[in-house]
């Protein structure tokens, strides 16, 4: 006498053929301990509405076997989650069933983003968010590549937080100069994934310095007639081979003081005027410019200083004659 139910095994999805509207079930290590597994079924359903149902050979003991899947031929016509079960019955009748979700749709896709350039060449780092599966829970991993995905740091869950959203690695030996791509895996639980990249640059190298000119003009000004004028510079020749570069300039009694005014953000103008700066007579002032990249290393060049003389030169005289 038989009582006891069979042990159910494992169901998969080995594959889905949109073009024919069929999907490969493998299942395995169903068994009877008393009697052997004399039959078994599938159900496929939509939630809780049982879309489509039939019989196979198979006894699930290690077999694969086809099921027909009407009227779906694109991830697109699945719009809500289905499910598979497979019920197995012994000599007796009695079942062990197992059911799975069957999922065709590949994780949402969110927002990775890396550093556009960074000066370290022993850490790499990005942020994201939005990654996400509405069937199933999601299992992330990350990879960096030179040429290819994965030949600097290969597939991994390792750097991985989740709550603040961010990838990080070190101990790595990158090189300046060269652009790595940061990818991002997401996996869902019926094994479908999503992969999205970022690229970030290394330069460990700061900005060429060019010249910097006191005045708005060609030529370099030395002296300022007059209090109301404005102080003015323009700068020329700052270089980066790795990324553009953006400017600060400030104004002072010394290079790179900050006495008259402190290191204002001009983006990327090349000149600059301060009209509520007031010199003093007989004073000298420098203008100091810093270049800064992407990477965040910097450059900083001054001028050879501007003076405001208000005094005429002393009068002197005038002898007529040659003899003196």
């Amino acid at each position: 006498v038989d009582t006891s139910q069979p042990l159910a095994g494992s169901v998969s999805v080995r594959s889905l053929h949109f073009g024919n509207s069929t999907a490969s079930i493998a299942c395995s290590n169903f068994r009877d301990a008393e009697t052997s597994i004399q039959e078994c079924e599938w159900i496929l359903s939509n939630r809780t509405v049982k879309l489509v149902n039939g019989s196979t050979d198979c006894n699930c003991s290690d077999c694969v076997f086809d099921i027909a899947m009407p009227l779906i031929t694109s991830e697109d016509d699945i719009l809500t989650t289905l499910s598979i079960e497979v019920i197995c019955r012994n000599k007796v009748r009695l079942r062990a069933s197992k059911s799975i979700v069957f999922d065709v749709t590949h994780p949402k896709n969110g927002s990775l983003r890396c550093p556009s350039q960074s000066s370290n060449t022993s850490l790499i780092t990005a942020t994201f968010s939005g990654f996400m599966d509405p069937q199933s829970a999601v299992d992330l991993q990350w990879a960096v590549g030179r040429l290819v995905i994965g030949d600097i740091l290969s597939w991994t869950s390792g750097g991985i937080n989740f709550e603040q959203g961010q990838l990080l690695s070190t101990k790595l030996s990158l090189i300046s100069g060269e652009k790595y791509t940061v990818s991002l895996q997401v996996t869902n639980a019926a094994g479908l994934k999503t992969i999205t990249s970022c690229v970030t640059t290394i330069d460990t190298t700061p900005p060429v310095a060019g010249i910097v000119q006191d005045g708005q003009v060609s030529t370099d000004v030395d002296f300022m007639a007059t209090s109301s004028q404005p102080i003015s510079a323009s700068w020329s020749g700052f270089s980066d081979a790795e990324s553009s570069l953006t400017y600060r300039w400030c104004i002072g009694q010394a290079v790179d003081a900050e006495d008259l005014m402190s290191y204002r953000y001009v983006g990327s103008a090349t000149s600059a005027t301060c009209r509520t700066c007031t010199m003093g007579t007989g004073v000298t002032y420098y203008i100091t410019v810093q270049a800064v990249n992407k990477a965040g290393l910097s450059v900083s060049v001054s001028s050879d200083g501007v003076m405001l003389d208000t005094s005429p030169p002393p009068v002197g005289f005038v002898q007529e004659g040659s003899d003196i």
